[in-house]
């Protein structure tokens, strides 16, 4: 019994034609069909014997007809078409696709051919270099695999032409010991004049051992330059000694690097511009510098294209550090007048002594100082160390959300502007989570560093003692802070404004805190502070400390549960403004504006304790009428 099938589906006439196949039966079973086939169709015919090929009546006129065929348990069945025989695999089970294309009165036949598969010879355990080189030489443009199980020495870079497939899974690529060169390298990159495209590296364990470079840029191992369409995956890489970047890509777009493991004295992934459409993913490893690198310059030594570019479009995405080396997870540099624009870092883990995500500009050298960053999403971090250190003077954007920190280490932050002239336009954070064993701090911005706009929404702080930990200190400038659903536990504060620092607005809708001052203002510039929802306040604590010399306070704040006896202390004779029914405070300590509405605290004045208003000189009992004098 012969049986056809389609893809478009089976209907009766085809379901008819299970007798014995002859030319007729193929032709009306096939004829129901024919006018809904098209080229995409594999009509998919189980040989019993011998069968004559016809394209069915009704088959559009010039339309390719594919057919796979497969013979039967017993094989050895034959096919003609046209009156000519088609060549199928004999074997029993064995299946053979066609193409059969109408030409006039005649027809002809063809077949899908594979690309043909180039392999590499055997390892002879001495140097491998010239032997593999003319095998990828004479598949340029093919695909070339290794022997799997093969261990190849090499002692000069391997080069990869356009359009090649270089698969070396199974296989492991050492690099002879002296040899202190690159390990693979494209043609572009020796200067052809073109561009490469369509270059895929897969597999492999490349062991680089102690090797060094006897150039800046023989330090590195894998590199690609002025190349689109490039893809490096599942590769294991090893380097001890004083090597550079593992993967090194220069001037490529729509490139990927998926699925790989770095263990080495520098960078794993090192990208160059110009560069756009990057994707970085599933990167394991343990390096003593960054394990993921993106600069829109290098150091000039290490530049292959002269002066960087611009760097655009990336994601980086499940990045997980090893080792505990002095390294970052992910390090942005956007280099002197360049831009770095669209990047996106999600899912990071581990515990390096550096950040999670380290955006900085490198003033050791003119070429990596500057430039511009703006749109990175940094989004899900797990970290033990430092979360997001930015140490760069122009960053327009930059959002995070989902960063915890768990056992943090003192001096190490969530969120950190660390040096003067750090600045960021707009800084939003959401679901932030630290629990902090000492005296750190979740956010924080230095002396002489600027924030614009910060908004936290969503923040889960745990303090290292009861009086100590902030989860936001200010030494620099914050321009304007919106925060909402703020929880603390114990802790210093919640917002600390350090004296030299600057926060003048201050919104917190939804503080849930048990620190010893919620509001900690030390500075000498006035701050205003507008507080909704407010509970856990112990009764020992206040809502705001006013520790300045001279900066004046405004308090707004509503909605207030908790026992604590006043909300408002100073330390001196600061000026002091509070706004709300609910506020608990001497207003003997206040600079009051008519219309002002507090709880007065203090019995020896003569409006009595209670709710009070102020015609900006006296206050008076909302009750009783008694006024101050």
């Amino acid at each position: 019994m012969t049986t056809i099938y389609s893809k478009a589906g089976t209907d009766a006439a085809i379901s008819a034609a299970t007798g014995a196949l002859t030319p007729a039966s193929i032709g009306a079973a096939t004829a129901a069909q024919g006018a809904k086939a098209d080229a995409s169709d594999v009509h998919q015919i189980t040989l019993t014997e011998p069968l004559v090929l016809t394209i069915p009546e009704g088959h559009p006129a010039g339309q390719v007809y594919r057919c796979a065929i497969t013979q039967d348990g017993t094989g050895g069945h034959t096919v003609t078409y046209g009156g000519a025989p088609v060549t199928v695999a004999p074997a029993a089970g064995a299946s053979t696709t066609v193409e059969l294309h109408p030409v006039g009165a005649g027809y002809v036949v063809r077949y899908p051919v594979a690309a043909p598969t180039y392999t590499l010879p055997n390892a002879t355990g001495v140097d491998d270099t010239a032997a593999m080189q003319a095998v990828l030489t004479a598949g340029a443009g093919k695909r070339v695999t290794g022997r799997p199980g093969a261990s190849y020495i090499i002692s000069a870079p391997l080069v990869i032409s356009t359009g090649t497939t270089l698969d070396l899974t199974g296989c492991t690529v050492t690099l002879k010991a002296g040899s202190n060169c690159r390990m693979l390298q494209n043609v572009a990159l020796l200067g052809s004049g073109a561009r490469d495209t369509d270059i895929t590296i897969r597999g492999g364990y490349w062991d680089r051992g102690a090797n060094g470079g006897t150039t800046a840029n023989g330090h590195h191992s894998i590199v690609v330059h002025r190349a689109d369409r490039v893809s490096v995956s599942d590769i294991r890489y090893n380097a001890s000694g004083a090597c550079k970047y593992s993967v090194y890509l220069c001037d490529v777009t729509h490139a990927r690097v998926e699925r790989c493991d770095f263990t080495s004295t520098s960078d794993g992934v090192h990208v160059t511009g110009p560069s756009s459409h990057i994707t970085i993913r599933d990167i394991t490893g343990a390096t003593d510098d960054d394990l993921v690198s993106i600069t829109g310059r290098d150091y000039e030594t290490y530049e292959l294209t002269a002066g960087g570019g611009s760097i655009s479009d990336v994601v980086i995405e499940r990045i997980t550090f090893l080792g505990a080396g002095s390294a970052n997870i992910v390090k942005l540099v956007p280099g002197a007048t360049m831009t770095m624009s669209g990047v996106i870092i999600r899912n990071l883990f581990g515990a390096p002594t550096g950040w999670a995500v380290h955006i900085l500009s490198d003033t050791v050298h003119a070429s990596t100082t500057g430039g511009t960053v703006e749109e990175v999403l940094i989004d899900g971090v797990i970290i033990q160390t430092g979360g997001i250190g930015i140490d760069h003077p122009d960053v327009r954007t930059l959002e995070v959300r989902n960063l915890t920190i768990a056992n943090g280490l003192n001096t190490m932050r969530a969120i950190s502007l660390g040096v003067s002239g750090a600045h960021v336009d707009d800084l939003r954070v959401t679901g932030i989570s630290t629990v902090t064993p000492s005296l750190g701090t979740a956010i924080h911005v230095g002396t002489g560093a600027t924030v614009d706009r910060l908004k936290v929404q969503g923040a889960a702080f745990t303090g290292g003692t009861a009086t100590a930990g902030n989860l936001l200190a200010v030494a620099g400038t914050v321009g304007i802070c919106q925060m909402s659903v703020i929880s603390q536990s114990a802790g210093g504060s919640t917002v600390y404004v350090a004296s030299g620092g600057s926060c003048p607005l201050v919104t917190i809708e939804g503080l849930h805190s048990t620190a010893n001052h919620p509001i900690n203002l030390s500075a000498d510039t006035a701050c205003e502070v507008s507080v909704t929802g407010v509970s856990g306040l112990p009764s020992s604590g206040w809502l705001t400390v006013n520790a300045s010399t001279s900066g004046a306070l405004v308090l707004r704040a509503s909605r207030i549960t908790g026992t604590a006896t006043t909300h408002m202390f100073r330390t001196g004779t600061q000026a002091q403004r509070a706004v709300g029914a609910e506020i608990r405070v001497d207003v003997s300590k206040l600079t009051p504006v008519a219309g002002d509405i507090v709880t007065n605290t203090n019995a020896a004045l003569g409006c009595g304790t209670g709710p009070v208003i102020s015609n900006g000189t006296k206050w008076r009992h909302l009750y009783t009428g008694a006024e101050t004098a």
